[in-house]
């Protein structure tokens, strides 16, 4: 888990600092990522893998959340 979170960290940042002229906003990053979660555990069937398949949706809305928040600070920092 801890490398996961360490590659998350490092790929969100690169995310945020690739996208300089994309916008972002707390609630776009909320959607987004619940967005994720539907996507992977109901389009995608995740459910159908138990336990598996809901971990790895809750990675995927982790991760896009990350992603957009960092680029919102970023933006703010500007």
């Amino acid at each position: 888990i801890h490398d996961f979170i360490i590659k998350l960290d490092r790929y969100s940042t690169l995310f945020a600092e690739q996208n300089p002229n994309k916008h972002s906003s707390p609630i776009k990053a909320i959607l987004n990522a619940g967005f994720s979660f539907f996507k992977t555990y109901i389009l995608k069937r995740g459910f159908l893998d138990g336990h598996v398949g809901l971990v790895i949706a809750f990675s995927h809305m982790a991760t896009n959340f990350y992603k957009y928040i960092k680029l919102y600070e970023l933006n703010q920092r500007k």
